[in-house]
Formats: C-alpha cells, structure tokens, sequence
C-alpha cells in the first residue's frame, strides 16, 4: 500500500518541512500563487516528495453558481491544473460542502465539472470531499459512477465504505484539538480492515506538521 501523511499547509514548504515528512497538502485560501512559483518550489525539492492541491473556492464557485463551470471556474480550473503540473502534484481534493444538492441537476453538473477538471489535470488523481446532505450511503456509489475516490475524515465515521483509494483528511475542530498517538490506533482498524493500495493522510491543526510527523512511523510499515 502507499501511504502518504504529512500537514496541511497554505505555502510550499521549506526544508526543515521537508527533513521531517515527504508529503503536504497545499490549500490556498486567500491567493492563488503563480504557477511559476510552484516550478521553481519543485526544482528545489527531492523527486519523493509527494503533494497535493485542494481546489480553491475560485475554481468551484459558490451558492447556485457551484459547479456550473462559468467563467470564473473555467478560469479556477485553467490555473488549478497548470498549478499541478508546476507542482507535479499527484492529487486534487475537491471539499463539496454545502455546496453541492444531492438532487439530479447537482448531480450533472458536478459529472460536467469533473469532466472539464480531468482534462486541465490528466494523471492526477480526484478526490472528492462531499458535506452536506451526502452522506458516505448515498456518496459512495455516486463516486464510483463519476470514477472518482472519496476523500473524508475517517474519525467522524462508523463505516468506511469499500474503495482502494482514500484520503483521509484530519481536521482538529470540535472536541478534537489535536492527533496524538491514538489517533494512530483508531486509523489502523480502518485502514486494515480495506484492501486499501493508495491513502493519503493529512492533519489540519495548531500542531500539524510535529504532529503529522509522529503518526507517520506508527502507521508507515517498515521497510
């Protein structure tokens, strides 16, 4: 199985980053850095160094205008897909929240937006995060019509559902402020229980990066 953990981060990160884990998720929540920086980011790190990009509120739109693909996603799209080649980031996580009905007009536009994300960012590997009323019941076989892998926190669920590929997305809200060694202990039941070959984990918390650092040998087999 791969296995990819590391912190959720808002910039590329540096080289002390880069000494203690080789996997981050980059999100942007404000700018959208030039694809040029991504480059030049890249050239300065090891070839096993993985990453990922969570698509900005700009390439997804919000309201009624949620993934109806107008000109300011296109746009979002354009520059999310050249942001992951720059970066050679091997995955994109799409947080659908509210924004996204589970009725059919929802339902083909996302199908249609997926479509357009594919061809902006071939090879790269869709996760999608749904919210609201998508429950992982009625998300999980609509996943697998799209062709795309779920992304979810795993804490906040009783049943995974089947799937070979997964991101398991760790936020620190609520009465969950920080991941310490057991946390570790309740992902492996999770994670042994499927015949899991692709998990990436990423940690969002005051502590992100030492704490991302001290799950990834517990939960990393050796060798």
């Amino acid at each position: 199985m791969e296995l990819f953990i590391g912190a959720s981060v808002e910039r590329p990160p540096g080289p002390k980053y880069q000494s203690a884990l080789d996997f981050a998720e980059l999100r942007f929540p404000s700018t959208l850095p030039r694809p040029q920086t991504f480059a030049r980011w890249r050239g300065s790190v090891g070839e096993d160094f993985t990453v990922s990009l969570v698509a900005p509120l700009r390439a997804i739109g919000s309201g009624e205008a949620a993934f109806s693909l107008d000109d300011s996603q296109r746009e979002g799209i354009e520059w999310l897909g050249r942001a992951a080649q720059a970066a050679e980031a091997s995955a994109i996580v799409l947080p659908t929240a509210g924004r996204l009905s589970t009725g059919q007009r929802d339902r083909d536009r996302f199908a249609r937006y997926l479509e357009a994300l594919r061809t902006a960012a071939e090879e790269v590997a869709l996760f999608w995060q749904p919210g609201g009323l998508w429950d992982l019941e009625i998300a999980a076989p609509f996943a697998e019509k799209l062709g795309v892998s779920l992304a979810l926190n795993p804490l906040n669920e009783e049943v995974l559902p089947e799937g070979s590929s997964f991101y398991f997305r760790l936020e620190a809200i609520g009465g969950r402020r920080r991941f310490t060694t057991s946390t570790a202990y309740e992902l492996l039941p999770l994670i042994q229980s499927r015949m899991i070959q692709s998990l990436y984990i990423s940690i969002l918390s005051e502590r992100s990066v030492q704490e991302a650092a001290a799950l990834r040998p517990l939960l990393v087999p050796e060798g």
